[in-house]
């Protein structure tokens, strides 16, 4: 099974929220990390999984579950591809999770050879470090 990462790092302006209109493809990155958090199957082991995999102490909450939708260019159309709409589930069914900047920064392991995995770890480490970052596997 072929598994893919794409990061979306969450954006608010005014009393709009919890959209993204910025897509990070990850080449490289995402089946290991998603067989690994698959084996934990509930959501609260889940969390905790990722707490430890970041180790390390920060000033902000570092991972949650997405309570409601996100505005996307990920949301499935009726015609079978990806456009923009709201999504809260992935394509496996799982409900969306949010990893802080920093935190995620962590645990990407990145092939160098692969020029949109080393940009879109760049993109994240230019991010404040709490920013919340939407793992929507596909």
């Amino acid at each position: 099974m072929s598994v893919s990462l794409t990061l979306m790092p969450l954006e608010k302006c005014g009393e709009f929220e919890n959209y993204s209109h910025t897509l990070l493809p990850l080449e490289y990155v995402g089946e290991d990390l998603y067989d690994k958090l698959k084996e934990q199957k509930e959501e609260p082991n889940i969390i905790k999984y990722m707490e430890y995999l970041v180790e390390g102490k920060f000033s902000h909450q570092i991972v949650g579950l997405i309570d409601k939708a996100i505005s996307c260019y990920m949301a499935p159309r009726k015609d079978g591809e990806d456009g923009y709409g709201d999504v809260f589930i992935d394509k496996y069914g799982q409900r969306l999770m949010w990893v802080s900047a920093d935190a995620l920064g962590k645990i990407l392991e990145v092939r160098k050879d692969s020029i949109k995995d080393v940009a879109a770890v760049a993109y994240l480490k230019a991010l404040p470090a709490e920013t919340k970052v939407v793992m929507y596997w596909h």
